[in-house]
């Protein structure tokens, strides 16, 4: 009887943290939640830093006006009601439309993490359908592409992702163009020890056929031993 009073007591104590009834609130609290996932992402738990992000998502895609094609996400996102407060402005659509091509580039980067490629290529080409020129979302398809050991195509990736890098902002553009740099060089040093073991390969077995055939020439049959 104690043990379930003192439960009882506990569960009244905790605090209710009542859901955000207008659209401002929603993209607040998404915002919150991907914050949440970045101290997660920090501390390598990868697995929770997605459960913020996804998180997030849900209250985005959920706000009336909004385009989706997640029914799961629609499905998930707490409390959304058709009212004058979830209407949402041109700035506030920017707004979510940033927010969701950086949490769709977080998750890929978190499956990356994980070693799962196909998932992180999933997230990385919607972050890329909601703004094409995003090179973060590239490096996160191109670093989600070595995973599947498809080194040119990633290579390739790492040429368009520099093509849409920020020029007005020196910083920027010195750290942006040496993260690209690194993730082709180690594109291109993948794609080259592939290529040598594939060659190394066709060298063993061109080899093997030309000893048979050496062998053959000596007047010995192939398969069947020499009579005494």
């Amino acid at each position: 009887i104690l043990c379930k009073c003192s439960k009882m007591e506990e569960a009244s104590s905790r605090t209710i943290v009542p859901m955000p009834s207008d659209a401002r609130g929603k993209i607040d609290t998404a915002l919150e939640n991907k914050e949440k996932g970045n101290e997660f992402f920090k501390a390598g738990n990868f697995k929770k830093a997605v459960q913020k992000y996804s998180t997030a998502l849900a209250y985005t895609k959920g706000l009336p006006g909004r385009s989706s094609t997640n029914r799961v996400i629609d499905a998930m996102a707490p409390g959304m009601m058709n009212n004058d407060s979830n209407k949402i402005s041109v700035e506030m659509e920017t707004e979510i439309n940033e927010l969701e091509v950086v949490l769709k580039t977080n998750i890929a980067n978190c499956y990356i993490k994980l070693g799962d490629g196909e998932k992180a290529i999933k997230n990385a080409n919607e972050a890329l359908a909601l703004n094409p020129s995003a090179w973060k979302s590239m490096i996160r398809l191109a670093e989600a592409t070595i995973l599947l050991k498809d080194y040119e195509k990633a290579i390739q990736i790492c040429d368009r992702a520099i093509q849409h890098v920020p020029i007005d902002d020196e910083m920027a553009l010195k750290n942006a163009t040496k993260t690209i740099k690194a993730v082709k060089q180690n594109a291109a040093a993948l794609l080259k020890v592939e290529v040598e073991k594939q060659r190394n390969s066709f060298k063993h077995i061109f080899g093997k056929s030309t000893t048979n055939t050496g062998k053959r020439s000596n007047g010995t049959p192939s398969g069947t031993g020499a009579e005494v």
